[in-house]
């Protein structure tokens, strides 16, 4: 049998542990009011860092002033993704709907 362990965490992405085997699942999804609206997991931070910043980066333009989209794009393209993810959920929902930004670290652990 296999227990999950899947505490959730509204937190920066920093907040995401670092798994020294990499076989942890980082998991983030992305929320509306009424629905989920984008979901990636990876056991490599990095990774996952880069698919959130394409994410915010593809709908930015759509979704944030365009100011703050340039922002975003400036800041990916500088080679901070997380400084373009957390702009991105900043920002996001001054101009449309809101979105948020859930992490975890997914342990499944056996038990007995």
């Amino acid at each position: 049998m296999t227990a999950i362990n899947n505490s959730v965490s509204t937190a920066s992405i920093t907040s995401l542990d670092r798994s020294p085997s990499g076989t942890i699942p980082l998991v983030a999804v992305v929320h509306t009011v009424d629905s989920v609206r984008f979901v990636v997991t990876s056991t490599c931070r990095q990774e996952l860092l880069q698919e959130l910043s394409r994410y915010a980066c593809e709908n930015a333009l759509d979704r944030l002033w365009p100011e703050d989209a340039a922002h975003v794009a400036a800041l990916v393209a500088a080679g901070a993704p997380e400084a373009a993810i957390a702009h991105y959920f900043d920002t996001v929902g001054q101009r449309w709907d809101a979105e948020w930004l859930v992490t975890t670290n997914f342990n499944m652990e056996a038990s007995v």
